[in-house]
């Protein structure tokens, strides 16, 4: 007498697989979670104080990053608004440039200018609302912005961050190149910066970690 598999049985090895199918697609389907502006502080009298370590020495300094205005901020448009950053070593200014921030109805752009292209997060632009895979054009035609991971944790100097945003920007073009890792911790900032930048024949490489911030709510 031949053993069939019964019917039942046929029917929950169906359903397991099915389920199995089911939870795959749905888990594939979930949404990354978004970084928005919200979550990015930037108020008057906040500050960053960042370690800067030379790739090339080895030598390590300290700068501070103020976000404040001049008096207040400057509006160019109804959606735009220019703030004054100061950094400074020692309490001595070396360096200073403005922040924008600009919105469509749809995104918010945050643009560092500083006055010289090695001055703090070199005119790098950042898109709000943030998920892993989004790209964007940063400040130079070509200048490519992609949000290329999502770290669950990320230890930096003596501090520990949940969910950060990792950033990769690259740029090529003859005689100008910069290539960068800037991490996005929701409620402190930019906590790390790893970047070359090369002019001509000359190339610098700086590593910037958060040693402190002081932020207003």
């Amino acid at each position: 007498m031949k053993n069939y598999p019964s019917l039942l049985a046929i029917m929950m090895l169906a359903c397991f697989q099915l389920l199995q199918s089911c939870g795959k697609k749905c888990a594939d389907c979930l949404p990354s979670p978004s970084l928005s502006i919200d979550a990015f502080p930037l108020i008057n009298g906040d500050s960053w104080t960042y370690q800067v370590t030379d790739n090339s020495t080895g030598l390590k300094d300290t700068v501070m990053l103020y976000f404040g205005p001049y008096m207040s901020p400057i509006y160019v448009t109804g959606d735009t608004a220019q703030y004054h950053f100061p950094a400074s070593v020692a309490s001595q200014i070396i360096d200073s440039g403005t922040i924008t921030i600009s919105s469509s109805s749809t995104t918010t752009y945050v643009t560092y200018q500083p006055s010289s292209v090695n001055g703090p997060f070199s005119f790098l632009i950042l898109d709000f609302p943030m998920t892993k895979n989004n790209t964007w054009t940063g400040y130079y035609p070509g200048d490519k912005m992609t949000v290329s991971n999502m770290l669950g944790t990320l230890q930096v100097l003596d501090s520990t961050y949940h969910t950060v945003y990792e950033v990769t920007r690259n740029y090529v073009t003859p005689g100008f190149v910069i290539q960068a890792v800037i991490n996005i911790a929701p409620g402190t900032g930019i906590v790390q910066e790893n970047i070359t930048i090369t002019t001509g024949p000359v190339t610098t490489s700086r590593t910037l970690k958060l040693l402190r911030s002081s932020l207003h709510s």
